[in-house]
């Protein structure tokens, strides 16, 4: 469908459909959004089944998430901070799980990418990182506590 088309179909939509479509993009539930804007659930239903409705709230999901990953990418100095601050850690143990992950995250050479037009899913060595950090974070506190408690 080219882009015309797409923007009549829309443009067809109305005030209501469109505030509905972008609460539902939002996270809202179906009966959510016919409580908000003053509609049965069953309308929101029949909303939904138009292919107009549907694009548009595909639309704003694509927006949504691609600023999300914008907002991640943009976090990717502050892990590397963190992890900077990891390998200064009083405890052998997460001095040498930080070592390892810096070490097995720069082991590929580096080639610089851009930010995909796909905005489903963060890369995944990302997600990995983010799940190490968060490990290390937790062994970090379980210490601090054990020394407290000492």
């Amino acid at each position: 469908m080219n882009p015309n088309e797409t923007e009549r179909m829309q443009s067809a939509l109305t005030p209501k459909q469109r505030r509905a479509a972008l609460l539902l993009a939002s996270g809202d539930t179906g009966r959510q959004v016919a409580k908000t804007i003053g509609v049965t659930p069953q309308t929101v239903s029949e909303w939904n089944a138009l292919p107009a409705f549907r694009m548009l709230v595909g639309e704003h999901l694509a927006q949504a998430e691609g600023q999300s990953l914008q907002a991640l990418h943009g976090l990717r100095n502050r892990a590397v901070e963190r992890l900077g601050e990891l390998l200064e850690s009083s405890t052998a143990n997460v001095v040498l799980r930080t070592a390892q992950t810096v070490l097995e995250m720069t082991a590929k050479p580096y080639s610089a990418r851009p930010i995909s037009q796909d905005h489903r899913q963060a890369p995944e060595a990302w997600q990995e990182l983010l799940a190490e950090l968060d490990a290390m974070q937790k062994a970090e506190d379980t210490n601090h506590e054990n020394d407290k408690a000492a």
